[in-house]
């Protein structure tokens, strides 16, 4: 059995209270994103993206401490 191991950097600022535009580039492979991502509460997000193919993405994020 392998371990994938990935690595990356992530860079974003708010452009508003609810919008971040962000960066993210691999340290282990070659993988580049442009996204922006909407905030609707402190926890819970949406994002739309392009990777460096020009392929678009679309998710959810949840944020959770513990």
């Amino acid at each position: 059995k392998s371990t994938i191991e990935a690595y990356n950097v992530q860079i974003g600022k708010y452009v508003t209270d609810k919008i971040m535009l962000r960066y993210t580039q691999s340290l282990t492979e070659d993988m580049r994103r442009y996204s922006v991502r909407y905030d609707f509460t402190d926890r819970f997000s949406m994002f739309v993206a392009r990777d460096e193919k020009n392929s678009n993405w679309f998710g959810f994020e949840a944020r959770i401490k513990f």
